[in-house]
């Protein structure tokens, strides 16, 4: 603190301590209300003081709740975490995704000549005879030099993230050609390649950077997301045309075509106040007043392009704010949905909601914010959704519906948008030892008179009482997919239950299967087959792959299985989608491949052990009756030895089929062979 706002505390101080306690004042304490989820649905701000007021009352409020506001609110979050089989349709498989049609920003992308592959410390660096970067905003390097050679595989971990740009060939050799290393001011962590156009998202975080200026009391912090676009027309030679810098956290994003959606959140600092804990209401007028002189500028999220002048994101006369909304509302929160066009980003429009979030669904033609608030005396919760409709124009808010239990578990497959119908599976914690919990279906419709998301159809009901799920039974997977749901149950065996919501206000148990063990993941291929990736047994044997026939939803079968390794083996796409890859080669034919880190039985140990971790590839052929699923192999990438019995990277593979080569991304390399013949491994390159 300079010697200036030192004596200016000092002064302020005495002149408060001078007031006797009797001394007349006119000022009354402001009762500021809990901040909660808006369960009215928005409304555009009437003025620009009107959003500013809500995020100065914040300030207060968090200061001062304990002793002038009453007790701080319960911080209830959600816990969590239909697309056909099309894979990429060119010829090679792309980024697996929730929606068909929709991009999702990924660590690895593919545009059939190039490998695009993002390492940072959280995918595992590993020394390739690394190349050093250069300054400023992520430079652009020469290539290393890269053989087929086995090179050291001890770990090292780099200051800086970067992503390598590897050349691939007919004879299923990789070679990076460049390489864009970031800056020392941010990590790189995941991206989009579209049109020659590599799109990188990058996170910039400095804590308690701005303590001088906005004070220590509330644990202070400067988030940045950075969007960086590299020309790779040459791809030897990317070059960086456009950075753009937002205030705030990245929550989420998606591509349609050109245009880039970009989800982000923002919480301004609260500055340093002359009465942190104030114990008088001449202390609080003084907190009140040193608020008040805030500015949109302090409030508001900025946005600059190619770190020239800053400006405001959005307008604070053009946010939504709650229905509801008083002057003695509190919301500090700020969500932003802003949109680029990827061939002029600078002509972008931005979206901003005065609220909070915890979960994102995008369909094409709607994005649902979902937040889960606690029921009136009650241990239950509710989910609120907002659905914000999309345009040429931008983002806009459309309505709000709320409905009993929230997410949990894979709450990104618990949404789905389908004929403009919006369908959401929650869950429901019971009081009842021997059922704990309680799941249900919600089929919502837009009112746009009321500006409501109003249930047209439910399961369980009064005429369909059918539960979801046996007793006890949590969900462990959910996939939509046109006009029906899968969703797995489990707690002994794994139900399969088959829902027709082929009459929307209607929905129906059709059919259910018990097998034992459990899927994770769900996917469809086509209208009457389906695959599902899980765990064997109690959830902790071996990683199970499952093909099934859903021709005669009534009844559901399996038509294989199969099960890699051994107790505790894992693989990511477990819990990631992304790590799954898909190729149509044909109709009714498909090629899979995801990583499984393999563990076998120890007789001496009795336990298991780390054996090798690797990209496991499987044969889909519907038309075969007899062997409709058949394994082809397993590029292996680590393998234990007497030197080493665990592995290096325990998460975030990928990999990408090419027609018949296939390129397994382990850690920052790539692991190449034939599709035929995966045993004969090209690399670590």
């Amino acid at each position: 603190m300079d010697l200036v706002k030192l004596l200016s505390a000092v002064v302020l101080m005495l002149l408060l301590a001078s007031c006797g306690s009797d001394e007349k004042d006119d000022y009354s304490v402001i009762e500021l209300e809990a901040p909660s989820a808006s369960t009215k649905g928005f409304r555009q701000a009437t003025d620009a003081e009107e959003t500013l007021t809500n995020l100065r009352n914040s300030m207060l409020y968090s200061a001062n709740r304990y002793y002038f506001n009453g007790p701080a609110p319960s911080s209830a979050t959600a816990e969590s975490a239909g697309t056909d089989a099309s894979g990429g349709g060119p010829g090679f498989s792309t980024t697996n995704t929730i929606e068909a049609g929709i991009d999702e920003a990924d660590r690895v992308k593919y545009d059939g000549e190039q490998l695009y592959i993002l390492a940072n410390q959280n995918f595992g660096n590993i020394g390739v005879g690394g190349v050093g970067g250069v300054g400023g905003v992520g430079g652009v390097v020469a290539a290393a030099t890269i053989t087929t050679e086995p090179v050291d595989d001890t770990p090292w971990y780099s200051q800086n993230s970067y992503i390598r740009i590897m050349q691939t060939n007919e004879d299923n050799q990789s070679t990076e050609i460049s390489r864009i290393e970031s800056s020392d001011d941010y990590e790189f962590h995941s991206m989009y390649l579209h049109d020659q156009q590599l799109t990188v998202f990058a996170s910039e975080y400095n804590y308690n950077e701005a303590a001088d200026d906005w004070g220590i009391a509330d644990y202070q912090s400067r988030q940045s997301v950075h969007i960086l676009a590299f020309d790779t027309s040459v791809p030897a030679t990317p070059t960086l045309t456009k950075e753009i810098e937002i205030e705030g956290y990245l929550l989420q994003s998606r591509r349609i075509d050109n245009k880039l959606y970009v989800v982000s959140s923002y919480r301004p600092n609260r500055p340093e106040l002359a009465f942190p804990s104030p114990k008088s209401k001449q202390q609080y007028k003084a907190d009140d007043e040193q608020v008040a002189a805030l500015s949109a500028q302090h409030l508001l999220p900025m946005i600059r392009f190619d770190q020239q002048d800053a400006q405001l994101l959005s307008l604070p006369e053009n946010c939504y704010i709650a229905a509801d909304n008083n002057s003695n509302s509190v919301h500090r929160n700020i969500i932003n949905i802003s949109v680029f066009d990827l061939t002029n980003p600078e002509q972008y429009s931005s979206t901003c909601i005065n609220s909070t979030h915890h979960d994102f669904y995008m369909s094409k033609s709607a994005i649902y914010l979902t937040s889960t608030i606690w029921q009136d005396d009650s241990q239950e919760r509710n989910t609120v959704i907002q659905q914000m409709q999309l345009s040429e124009q931008g983002v806009d808010y459309r309505a709000t519906g709320i409905v009993p239990g929230h997410l949990r578990r894979g709450a990104k497959f618990r949404l789905n948008e389908n004929n403009d119908l919006l369908r959401i599976i929650t869950s429901m914690n019971t009081e009842d030892a021997s059922d704990r919990l309680d799941h249900q279906l919600f089929v919502l419709q837009t009112n746009d008179n009321n500006q409501q998301l109003e249930a047209i159809g439910q399961l369980p009901n009064a005429n369909r009482p059918q539960k979801i799920g046996k007793d006890n039974e949590d969900i462990f997977a959910v996939r939509f997919f046109q006009d029906r749901v899968y969703v797995v149950t489990f707690e002994r065996t794994d139900p399969l239950y088959v829902i027709d919501l082929t009459t929307a206000d209607d929905p129906l148990i059709a059919g259910e299967l018990e097998l034992p063990g459990f899927s994770t993941y769900l996917h469809p291929l086509g209208e009457h087959h389906l695959f599902g990736i899980g765990q064997e047994g109690d959830g902790n044997d071996g990683v199970k792959l499952g093909l099934f026939d859903i021709s005669q939803l009534d009844q559901p079968r399996q038509l294989a299985t199969t099960v890699i390794g051994d107790r505790y083996s894992q693989s990511q796409a477990l819990y990631e989608h992304r790590a799954i890859s898909i190729l149509t080669t044909a109709s009714n034919h498909y090629r899979l491949a995801f990583p499984v880190t393999v563990r076998v039985m120890d007789e001496n140990l009795d336990s298991s052990r780390w054996d090798h971790t690797g990209l496991y590839l499987f044969d889909i052929d519907l038309d075969n009756t007899q062997q409709p699923l058949s394994s082809t192999g397993v590029i292996k990438a680590e393998q234990s030895n007497q030197e080493r019995n665990y592995p290096y990277y325990y998460a975030n593979g990928r990999s990408v089929i090419d027609g018949n080569n296939v390129h397994y991304i382990h850690g920052p390399f790539v692991f190449s062979a034939r599709w035929q013949s995966p045993e004969l491994v090209i690399g670590p390159q």
